[in-house]
Protein backbone atom coordinates (compact mmCIF):
# COMPACT_ATOMS: atom_id res chain seq x y z
CA UNK A 1 0.00 0.00 0.00
CA UNK A 2 2.93 2.39 0.65
CA UNK A 3 4.49 1.58 -2.72
CA UNK A 4 1.61 1.29 -5.18
CA UNK A 5 -2.00 2.23 -5.74
CA UNK A 6 -4.27 -0.70 -6.56
CA UNK A 7 -7.09 -0.51 -9.05
CA UNK A 8 -9.51 -3.23 -10.12
CA UNK A 9 -9.77 -3.53 -13.92
CA UNK A 10 -10.75 -6.10 -16.53
CA UNK A 11 -7.81 -8.22 -17.72
CA UNK A 12 -7.38 -10.43 -20.77
CA UNK A 13 -9.37 -13.65 -20.57
CA UNK A 14 -6.65 -15.53 -22.43
CA UNK A 15 -3.10 -14.86 -23.52
CA UNK A 16 -2.41 -16.27 -26.97
CA UNK A 17 1.14 -17.06 -28.07
CA UNK A 18 2.73 -18.12 -31.33
CA UNK A 19 6.38 -19.26 -31.38
CA UNK A 20 6.56 -18.37 -27.68
CA UNK A 21 5.62 -14.76 -28.39
CA UNK A 22 2.34 -13.15 -27.24
CA UNK A 23 0.04 -12.04 -30.02
CA UNK A 24 -3.32 -10.41 -30.58
CA UNK A 25 -5.45 -11.52 -33.51
CA UNK A 26 -7.64 -8.96 -35.27
CA UNK A 27 -10.22 -10.34 -37.69
CA UNK A 28 -12.23 -8.42 -40.26
CA UNK A 29 -14.41 -9.32 -43.20
CA UNK A 30 -16.15 -7.64 -46.12
CA UNK A 31 -19.72 -7.57 -47.32
CA UNK A 32 -18.91 -9.67 -50.38
CA UNK A 33 -16.85 -12.84 -50.35
CA UNK A 34 -14.56 -11.90 -53.22
CA UNK A 35 -13.56 -8.49 -51.85
CA UNK A 36 -11.75 -9.76 -48.76
CA UNK A 37 -8.87 -11.32 -50.69
CA UNK A 38 -8.51 -8.23 -52.89
CA UNK A 39 -8.19 -6.01 -49.80
CA UNK A 40 -5.10 -7.82 -48.51
CA UNK A 41 -2.86 -5.45 -50.46
CA UNK A 42 -4.64 -2.37 -49.12
CA UNK A 43 -4.44 -3.62 -45.54
CA UNK A 44 -0.73 -4.38 -45.96
CA UNK A 45 -0.10 -0.90 -47.32
CA UNK A 46 -1.89 0.71 -44.36
CA UNK A 47 -0.06 -1.43 -41.82
CA UNK A 48 3.32 -0.71 -43.40
CA UNK A 49 2.71 3.01 -42.92
CA UNK A 50 2.10 2.56 -39.18
CA UNK A 51 5.02 3.19 -36.82
CA UNK A 52 4.71 0.45 -34.21
CA UNK A 53 6.53 0.66 -30.85
CA UNK A 54 9.83 -1.10 -30.41
CA UNK A 55 9.36 -4.86 -30.09
CA UNK A 56 6.00 -4.92 -31.89
CA UNK A 57 5.41 -6.29 -35.36
CA UNK A 58 2.45 -7.36 -37.48
CA UNK A 59 1.80 -10.11 -39.99
CA UNK A 60 -1.10 -11.50 -41.96
CA UNK A 61 -3.08 -14.34 -40.44
CA UNK A 62 -2.66 -17.98 -41.28
CA UNK A 63 -5.77 -18.12 -43.44
CA UNK A 64 -4.53 -15.28 -45.60
CA UNK A 65 -1.07 -16.82 -45.91
CA UNK A 66 -2.57 -20.18 -46.83
CA UNK A 67 -4.80 -18.50 -49.40
CA UNK A 68 -1.77 -16.83 -51.00
CA UNK A 69 0.07 -20.16 -51.08
CA UNK A 70 -2.95 -21.85 -52.68
CA UNK A 71 -3.14 -19.09 -55.29
CA UNK A 72 0.53 -19.56 -56.15
CA UNK A 73 0.03 -23.32 -56.45
CA UNK A 74 -3.05 -22.86 -58.64
CA UNK A 75 -1.16 -20.44 -60.91
CA UNK A 76 1.69 -22.92 -61.32
CA UNK A 77 -0.76 -25.77 -62.05
CA UNK A 78 -2.57 -23.63 -64.62
CA UNK A 79 0.64 -22.72 -66.45
CA UNK A 80 1.78 -26.35 -66.35
CA UNK A 81 -1.55 -27.45 -67.81
CA UNK A 82 -1.16 -24.93 -70.66
CA UNK A 83 2.35 -26.19 -71.39
CA UNK A 84 1.29 -29.85 -71.40
CA UNK A 85 -1.70 -29.16 -73.64
CA UNK A 86 0.50 -27.29 -76.10
CA UNK A 87 3.11 -30.07 -76.21
CA UNK A 88 0.49 -32.77 -76.79
CA UNK A 89 -1.21 -30.83 -79.59
CA UNK A 90 2.11 -29.90 -81.19
CA UNK A 91 2.98 -33.59 -81.35
CA UNK A 92 -0.43 -34.63 -82.72
CA UNK A 93 -0.73 -31.85 -85.32
CA UNK A 94 3.01 -31.88 -86.10
CA UNK A 95 2.93 -28.10 -86.03
CA UNK A 96 3.96 -25.35 -83.62
CA UNK A 97 1.49 -22.77 -84.96
CA UNK A 98 -1.80 -24.66 -85.04
CA UNK A 99 -1.76 -25.47 -81.29
CA UNK A 100 -1.48 -21.74 -80.62
CA UNK A 101 -4.51 -21.18 -82.85
CA UNK A 102 -6.45 -23.76 -80.87
CA UNK A 103 -5.39 -22.28 -77.54
CA UNK A 104 -6.90 -18.92 -78.54
CA UNK A 105 -10.19 -20.49 -77.43
CA UNK A 106 -9.02 -20.32 -73.81
CA UNK A 107 -9.23 -16.49 -73.43
CA UNK A 108 -12.78 -16.69 -74.84
CA UNK A 109 -13.65 -18.95 -71.91
CA UNK A 110 -12.30 -16.43 -69.39
CA UNK A 111 -14.83 -13.87 -70.63
CA UNK A 112 -17.70 -16.05 -69.50
CA UNK A 113 -15.98 -16.98 -66.24
CA UNK A 114 -15.41 -13.36 -65.29
CA UNK A 115 -18.95 -12.28 -66.14
CA UNK A 116 -20.66 -15.16 -64.34
CA UNK A 117 -18.53 -14.91 -61.20
CA UNK A 118 -19.24 -11.18 -61.10
CA UNK A 119 -22.98 -11.61 -61.58
CA UNK A 120 -23.18 -14.45 -59.05
CA UNK A 121 -20.94 -12.59 -56.52
CA UNK A 122 -18.70 -15.66 -56.30
CA UNK A 123 -15.03 -15.28 -55.33
CA UNK A 124 -12.20 -16.73 -57.38
CA UNK A 125 -11.27 -19.11 -54.58
CA UNK A 126 -9.42 -22.42 -54.55
CA UNK A 127 -12.35 -24.41 -55.92
CA UNK A 128 -12.90 -21.90 -58.72
CA UNK A 129 -9.20 -22.11 -59.58
CA UNK A 130 -9.56 -25.89 -59.79
CA UNK A 131 -12.43 -25.34 -62.21
CA UNK A 132 -10.19 -23.07 -64.32
CA UNK A 133 -7.54 -25.77 -64.61
CA UNK A 134 -10.17 -28.31 -65.69
CA UNK A 135 -11.69 -25.76 -68.07
CA UNK A 136 -8.42 -25.38 -69.98
CA UNK A 137 -8.55 -29.02 -71.01
CA UNK A 138 -12.25 -28.90 -71.90
CA UNK A 139 -12.51 -25.76 -74.04
CA UNK A 140 -9.75 -26.75 -76.46
CA UNK A 141 -11.74 -29.84 -77.52
CA UNK A 142 -14.10 -27.82 -79.72
CA UNK A 143 -11.23 -26.03 -81.41
CA UNK A 144 -9.38 -29.31 -81.97
CA UNK A 145 -12.42 -30.81 -83.71
CA UNK A 146 -12.79 -27.70 -85.87
CA UNK A 147 -9.13 -27.31 -86.85
CA UNK A 148 -8.69 -31.04 -87.54
CA UNK A 149 -11.62 -31.02 -89.97
CA UNK A 150 -10.33 -27.87 -91.68
CA UNK A 151 -6.98 -29.61 -92.15
CA UNK A 152 -8.75 -32.59 -93.76
CA UNK A 153 -10.48 -30.24 -96.19
CA UNK A 154 -7.21 -28.51 -96.99
CA UNK A 155 -5.56 -31.86 -97.76
CA UNK A 156 -8.38 -32.50 -100.22
CA UNK A 157 -7.24 -29.44 -102.18
CA UNK A 158 -9.87 -26.95 -100.99
CA UNK A 159 -8.71 -23.33 -100.62
CA UNK A 160 -8.06 -22.02 -97.13
CA UNK A 161 -10.98 -19.60 -96.76
CA UNK A 162 -13.44 -22.07 -98.27
CA UNK A 163 -12.09 -24.83 -96.03
CA UNK A 164 -12.59 -22.64 -92.97
CA UNK A 165 -16.19 -21.83 -93.92
CA UNK A 166 -16.99 -25.47 -94.75
CA UNK A 167 -15.25 -26.69 -91.61
CA UNK A 168 -17.30 -24.36 -89.44
CA UNK A 169 -20.49 -25.42 -91.21
CA UNK A 170 -19.78 -29.14 -90.93
CA UNK A 171 -18.67 -29.06 -87.30
CA UNK A 172 -21.28 -26.61 -86.00
CA UNK A 173 -23.77 -29.34 -85.08
CA UNK A 174 -21.38 -31.80 -83.34
CA UNK A 175 -19.62 -29.01 -81.42
CA UNK A 176 -22.93 -27.58 -80.21
CA UNK A 177 -24.15 -31.04 -79.25
CA UNK A 178 -21.05 -31.90 -77.20
CA UNK A 179 -20.98 -28.47 -75.56
CA UNK A 180 -24.67 -28.50 -74.66
CA UNK A 181 -24.52 -32.01 -73.20
CA UNK A 182 -21.63 -30.92 -70.99
CA UNK A 183 -23.38 -27.69 -69.98
CA UNK A 184 -26.67 -29.42 -69.12
CA UNK A 185 -24.78 -32.19 -67.36
CA UNK A 186 -23.13 -29.62 -65.09
CA UNK A 187 -26.33 -27.65 -64.47
CA UNK A 188 -27.57 -29.77 -61.53
CA UNK A 189 -24.20 -29.18 -59.89
CA UNK A 190 -24.61 -25.39 -59.97
CA UNK A 191 -28.43 -25.17 -59.87
CA UNK A 192 -28.58 -24.18 -56.15
CA UNK A 193 -26.32 -21.21 -56.93
CA UNK A 194 -28.35 -20.10 -59.94
CA UNK A 195 -31.83 -20.79 -58.51
CA UNK A 196 -31.40 -20.77 -54.73
CA UNK A 197 -35.05 -20.08 -53.99
CA UNK A 198 -36.33 -22.88 -56.19
CA UNK A 199 -33.81 -25.67 -55.65
CA UNK A 200 -32.67 -24.80 -52.15
CA UNK A 201 -29.36 -23.40 -50.96
CA UNK A 202 -26.00 -25.12 -51.56
CA UNK A 203 -24.72 -26.63 -48.33
CA UNK A 204 -21.93 -29.00 -47.39
CA UNK A 205 -20.13 -30.60 -50.30
CA UNK A 206 -22.49 -28.93 -52.77
CA UNK A 207 -21.27 -25.52 -51.64
CA UNK A 208 -17.64 -26.61 -52.10
CA UNK A 209 -18.00 -28.14 -55.56
CA UNK A 210 -20.56 -25.77 -57.07
CA UNK A 211 -17.92 -23.14 -58.03
CA UNK A 212 -16.03 -25.80 -60.02
CA UNK A 213 -19.10 -26.56 -62.13
CA UNK A 214 -19.99 -22.88 -62.41
CA UNK A 215 -16.57 -21.97 -63.85
CA UNK A 216 -16.62 -24.82 -66.38
CA UNK A 217 -20.22 -24.11 -67.41
CA UNK A 218 -19.62 -20.38 -67.88
CA UNK A 219 -16.32 -20.74 -69.71
CA UNK A 220 -17.56 -23.49 -72.01
CA UNK A 221 -20.67 -21.49 -72.92
CA UNK A 222 -18.80 -18.43 -74.15
CA UNK A 223 -15.84 -20.26 -75.69
CA UNK A 224 -18.12 -22.51 -77.75
CA UNK A 225 -19.89 -19.65 -79.52
CA UNK A 226 -16.88 -17.35 -79.76
CA UNK A 227 -14.72 -20.16 -81.16
CA UNK A 228 -17.26 -20.93 -83.87
CA UNK A 229 -17.76 -17.27 -84.80
CA UNK A 230 -14.36 -15.66 -84.29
Amino acid sequence: GAMVDFDVARGPRTIEREDKRPKISITANTNTAGASFRMVGQVSEIMNDLSLPLGYEWSLGRRTRFAQQDLASATFSFLLALALIYLIMAALFESFVQPLTIMFAIPFAFIGVGLVLKLMSQPLDNMANMGLIMLVGVVVNNAIVLIAHINDLRWQGIAREEAIVLGGTHRLRPILMTALTTIFGLFPMVAPLILPGVLGSPDGRAANWAPVGLVILAGLSTSTFLTLVI
